[in-house]
């Protein structure tokens, strides 16, 4: 048996036996001073406590040793002095003692600093005296290098069978990292309540069936309630909105799950009847995988939903205005995406809003004005950020011109983010201006037309009658002084005035009756090479009195469709221009040639009609205003010819009149080329 170590139960019980039988005696030992600093006892008095001591415990040795070895914590013994007299290896640990006997003698005056040293000395001597033991005490202790830590002890008398008090038998246990644990979790349990109670937020906490565990003070600022009252009247707070109803399955699916949800809206009561909204964001409290309580933070977005509320209802009144006014009001970004579009701008391309958001606006822009759209939006970029500007659009009613006032919106760095562009249809106005032009242009052709005509009644009309008439009183006056062959020369002279003279005024007419529209239009299929046979034959004359040569290189088989009178009047004007500005000896073609011209990416084959001189030429400025009434540009011929320069305009007319254009092609000294276009027949 006494080889059997005793178990940690049977130690238990010898513990209690000890404690009843010290209670059964009595304080024997002498009142000390409280405010004893260090005591004490000479040596030879140590010794024969010591010895004493021993012999009281001899019975009971095996039993404390092995108390000392397997009681958790520091064991250690004490005489009445408060000196230590055995102490286990734990305790000399704790003091940095390496050997166990070199506490032996000494007091917590040698280890603590002397406030904690005294504090322990005055308990332990109640206890001596009183033989009542102190268990479970937390102790703070200060040590003499400055050091702090904490113990959990408890210290019972001694008392031997005589009921005589031996001394102190101490048990302790290091918690000095659970107190700073302790410490430093109620300093953050502190911080957290400030935080709580400081943040503009409400916080509360709640168990899974919705009691209230915490609410901060912020309940006061946003239900007007106290921290008390709501505690106890939480369920009726909230009102019969819907949006609870989803609140609570939210706060039911977090309970179940042990899962934070997504915030969600609340809508509760203020104390004065007004509705608040708060968005609610909780999360759960789960602890072995049961979810013990809820914690949440409540935020007033009140302020918030009457701004969402009034947006909206601004944003309503701006659906309305947009929707029933008749201006284009689209909202594109920066690549020329839009982003929104009005009613009346879906009405006008006859698209919805989903086919238009997310497209470019370039492809309802005429191709033509694309590249100055795009300008026109850079520049957006540039102060002042706003541009008027106009584009044709491609609508469901053909081509429109459109008007637009573009302003940027920019961001902060002073970026452009999106164009705001208000627009309206202007295609009757671009028309209005357009005929206003053209009858100004008219206007001006008008009063041109009008100078060129007097200025050829004025002079290139009354030149020549002046002259025929002056040779014709010469003729009447000194007929009979001149031989015959004096009067042929004179005859012939005003013979040709007359006939210059009537050429002229053919065309006058002519093209009089062209400025007032009452010249007939009959286009029929004719043969081309005839046609300028027959109009070689009557110049053939003119071009043989400066021995020029004529020649026709028209094939025989060429038709065109074209008013025959119209036709011969241009060939007739041209080939006697070419007479007219050719030296002698020279030559005038007229002939047929094809160009070759690309027109929207196809090829066209066009036949063209050329007279062709080798005689003076023009410089490129003359060739600009050839066919201009409103230009002087009459030049006399080789031979001192006069003219209008009325028949090239009344060639333009005419080639025109035909769906045909007239052209010029010449050098100064190297002759000149007209080329004009008439409709051929296949």
């Amino acid at each position: 048996m006494m080889n059997k170590k005793p178990t940690y139960q049977d130690l238990e019980k010898e513990l209690e036996k000890l404690k009843e039988h010290n209670k059964t005696l009595r304080w024997e030992n002498n009142e000390l001073k409280a405010n004893k600093e260090n005591l004490v006892v000479p040596p030879e008095q140590l010794a024969s406590e010591l010895k004493n001591f021993d012999d009281e415990l001899k019975s009971e040795q095996y039993l404390f040793n092995i108390l000392m070895d397997v009681i958790p914590g520091r064991v250690y013994f004490k005489n009445r002095e408060s000196q230590f007299v055995k102490i286990s290896k734990s305790v000399a640990k704790w003091h940095n003692i390496v050997d166990p006997a070199v506490a032996i003698g000494k007091t917590d005056f040698d280890f603590f600093a002397k406030k904690h040293a005294e504090k322990a000395f005055r308990d332990e001597q109640e206890i001596i005296k009183s033989g009542i033991a102190l268990t479970n005490i937390e102790e703070k202790e200060s040590w003499k290098d400055g050091e702090i830590t904490w113990s959990l002890s408890s210290k019972m008398p001694l008392i031997n069978k005589k009921g005589q008090t031996l001394g102190i038998l101490g048990v302790s246990r290091d918690i000095t990292n659970q107190k700073l644990a302790e410490q430093a979790l109620k300093e953050n349990e502190e911080k957290l309540r400030m935080l709580f109670e400081n943040s503009t937020n409400l916080f509360y906490s709640h168990t899974p069936n919705l009691v209230l565990t915490y609410m901060s003070q912020q309940v006061e600022n946003v239900l007007g309630y106290t921290r008390e009252e709501v505690m106890h009247r939480w369920t009726e707070l909230a009102s019969n909105h819907p949006v609870n109803e989803i609140g609570f399955r939210y706060t039911q699916k977090a309970i179940d799950t042990g899962i934070a949800q997504m915030p969600f809206e609340l809508e509760l009561l203020h104390k004065n009847g007004e509705k608040v909204w708060v968005e609610v964001r909780e999360g759960p409290v789960v602890k072995n995988g049961k979810t013990k309580a809820i914690v949440g933070a409540l935020i007033d977005i009140t302020d918030r939903k009457k701004a969402e509320q009034a947006l909206k209802e601004s944003e309503e009144k701006y659906r309305l205005l947009i929707e029933n006014q008749s201006d284009l009001i689209v909202k594109i970004d920066k690549l020329g995406r839009f982003l929104f579009v009005s009613k009346t701008y879906c009405n006008l391309f006859a698209k919805t809003e989903q086919e238009l958001i997310g497209k470019t606006i370039m492809p309802f822009v005429h191709e033509d004005d694309r590249k100055s759209t795009k300008k026109t939006i850079n520049k957006l970029n540039k102060p002042p950020h706003k541009l008027y500007f106009r584009h044709r659009a491609i609508t469901k009613n053909g081509i429109r011109w459109l008007s637009w006032m573009g302003t940027a919106v920019l961001d902060n760095n002073k970026n452009l983010i999106e164009i705001i562009a208000v627009g309206r249809d202007i295609t009757d106005k671009v028309n209005t201006e357009n005929n206003l032009i053209e009858s100004e242009r008219k206007l001006r052709e008008l009063n041109a037309t009008k100078d060129k005509f007097f200025s050829i009644i004025a002079h290139d009309l009354r030149s020549p009658f002046n002259t025929m008439l002056g040779f014709a009183k010469l003729l009447v006056t000194n007929f009979d002084n001149f031989n015959v062959q004096k009067q042929k020369k004179f005859l012939g002279i005003l013979t040709n005035d007359l006939e210059n003279t009537y050429n002229l005024l053919e065309n006058l007419l002519l093209w009089a009756r062209t400025q007032r529209g009452t010249i007939d239009f009959y286009p029929e299929k004719e043969n081309l090479y005839l046609l300028t046979g027959e109009t070689v034959e009557l110049l053939r004359q003119s071009a043989a009195d400066k021995a020029i040569f004529l020649i026709n290189q028209i094939p025989e088989d060429i038709y065109v469709n074209a008013d025959k009178n119209m036709l011969l009047s241009i060939l007739r004007n041209l080939i006697s221009n070419a007479i007219k500005f050719t030296p002698k000896e020279g030559t005038v073609k007229i002939g047929v040639k094809t160009r070759h011209v690309v027109e929207t990416g196809h090829t066209l084959s066009l036949t063209e009609i050329y007279v062709k001189d080798n005689g003076v030429g023009m410089a490129n400025e003359k060739q600009v205003q050839l066919f201009e009434i409103s230009e002087n540009i009459s030049t006399k011929g080789t031979e001192d010819e006069t003219g209008t320069g009325l028949g090239l305009i009344l060639c333009k007319e005419f080639v025109e009149k035909h769906g045909g254009q007239i052209r010029v092609e010449s050098k100064v000294g190297k002759g000149s080329e007209f080329i004009f276009t008439v409709p051929l027949v296949r």
